[in-house]
């Protein structure tokens, strides 16, 4: 047995185009989620909730070209949009907090301005 046999890689999708996903429940449940980003989310929920009393927050997300950035935003939209996808998060926990949060896709729908 060769060891590439011992693995299975998929192919990595390099550049995401936020509203051109072709399998949306295939991007939240492939999405990786380590410890430190799960603590950022978990605190971006509470904002999104209204639990922090900061006003007029914004969230800058930096990083180095191929960092996930647009997936992360990608995940992040779907999520929110889209209260389906909440349940193909992989981490329990998240999926529990992003379940109970307000329907902000159908709040975006109502007051989009075109």
């Amino acid at each position: 047995m060769q060891i590439k046999e011992l693995f299975n890689f998929e192919d990595i999708q390099q550049v995401i185009a936020i509203g051109n996903i072709e399998n949306e429940q295939e991007m939240v449940e492939k999405f990786v989620i380590s410890p430190n980003l799960k603590e950022d989310l978990l605190e971006f929920i509470e904002y999104l909730k209204g639990n922090k009393p900061e006003k007029n927050t914004s969230i800058d997300v930096i990083g180095n070209y191929g960092t996930g950035k647009s997936h992360l935003l990608t995940f992040l939209s779907l999520i929110l949009s889209n209260h389906e996808m909440v349940q193909y998060i992989q981490d329990d926990e998240l999926k529990e907090e992003y379940a109970t949060r307000k329907p902000y896709g159908e709040w975006l729908n109502n007051n989009l301005v075109n």
